[in-house]
């Protein structure tokens, strides 16, 4: 019978040998050390869905899964991400060479600890995982 082993932080999922525990390793995507998960969780994580890619020029309320790329040449954008849910990812992607700022808001939460992300620079993104209560950046 196979075991497997999850981050309670962005939801990683692996299968592990029936003669290790989940604590002896570390999520890849954080370094959090794993805990255990069930076989469900297991085939969820794997069969989870790829990316809906869509570019926005205006305000917009992202759903999980969403890959945002912002154009914001006519002027400032804000994507405001999802509720946070355990192992929800988002990723916001600015487009546009202008200096016209994309704001990212949490609705409930914070991003890493701040109440909101600023992106200014051409092509910078970032991938945001909900632990369930809050964002992080990672």
């Amino acid at each position: 019978m196979t075991k497997y082993a999850k981050c309670e932080v962005c939801g990683y999922v692996i299968a592990i040998p029936n003669d290790k525990s989940a604590s002896d390793y570390v999520c890849p995507n954080d370094g959090n050390t794993l805990t255990n998960a069930t076989k469900a969780e297991y085939d969820a994580y794997m069969t989870r869905a790829q990316y809906n890619i869509v570019t926005k020029t205006s305000d917009y309320t992202a759903s999980g899964g969403d890959c945002v790329l912002v154009d914001a040449s006519l002027g400032g954008v804000t994507i405001t991400l999802p509720e946070p849910s355990k192992a929800t990812q988002v990723n916001i992607k600015k487009i546009d060479p202008t200096t016209n700022v994309v704001t990212v808001m949490p609705n409930g939460g914070n991003i890493d600890d701040e109440p909101l992300k600023e992106i200014s620079t051409q092509y910078e993104s970032y991938l945001f995982i909900s632990d369930g209560n809050n964002w992080y950046i990672v």
